[in-house]
């Protein structure tokens, strides 16, 4: 429950604050993952977060603008988990163990950065999929700064042009998009026998697709 206004100091009124953005962040990663972002309402967001009503027009102006808020937020601890992933990729000028730079980049991506109990991944599938204008634009936008994972393959593959490593990493992000539907798919096709909770197994059979498709021969003509 928030702390009375009226008896909080500067510095209450400052972590209450944060408390509150926070929750809306949180909650609102929750209802799109599950719903859409179409799906949700901001009355629906205000209540899951136990806030008021005016509390998303207060700190973040609107509906859309929580979410790009969201986003930037899960946005910058990605950045921070690449930068020590990648890290001793980067300094080297010729990469030699290809199949150890696709573990980590994929590592980013697979398992991006969350709180406990949060569904992450599926709120920025559910994004991208059903994206606005405005949401289209941040992430067409945000989607430059991976062209130094293209880098890093070149420095991989160096027979490589740009424009095929550019492809290359194209189908190997086609690898990341799996959602909690294409889990209950691979049990149902599989009888059961198919865990789609064994993430292990499911990531190094993705890490190994991703090899083969960075290190697969130029094609000809």
């Amino acid at each position: 429950m928030a702390s009375d206004p009226d008896t909080l100091t500067l510095k209450d009124k400052s972590d209450d604050a944060t408390g509150t953005r926070m929750r809306l962040m949180l909650t609102v990663e929750r209802l799109v993952a599950a719903r859409g972002f179409d799906g949700v309402s901001v009355r629906d967001i205000a209540s899951e977060a136990e806030a008021n009503l005016s509390a998303i027009s207060y700190h973040f102006g609107s509906k859309t603008r929580l979410v790009l808020a969201t986003v930037d937020w899960r946005g910058q601890q990605g950045v921070a988990m690449r930068d020590r992933q990648l890290a001793p990729y980067e300094a080297q000028e010729i990469i030699i163990d290809p199949r150890g730079l696709l573990r980590a980049i994929l590592e980013c991506h697979f398992n991006r950065p969350s709180s406990p109990g949060q569904p992450t991944h599926m709120f920025f599938l559910r994004l991208l999929s059903e994206a606005t204008p405005e949401i289209a634009d941040y992430f067409r936008a945000a989607s430059v700064w991976f062209r130094q994972d293209v880098y890093l393959l070149l420095r991989a593959r160096p027979d490589l042009s740009f424009e095929e490593a550019c492809w290359r990493y194209y189908a190997i992000m086609g690898l990341t998009h799996l959602s909690d539907f294409d889990g209950e798919r691979l049990s149902a096709w599989s009888d059961g026998r198919c865990d789609p909770n064994d993430k292990a197994h499911a990531f190094d059979l993705i890490v190994d697709s991703a090899f083969a498709i960075l290190m697969m021969p130029v094609r000809q003509g």
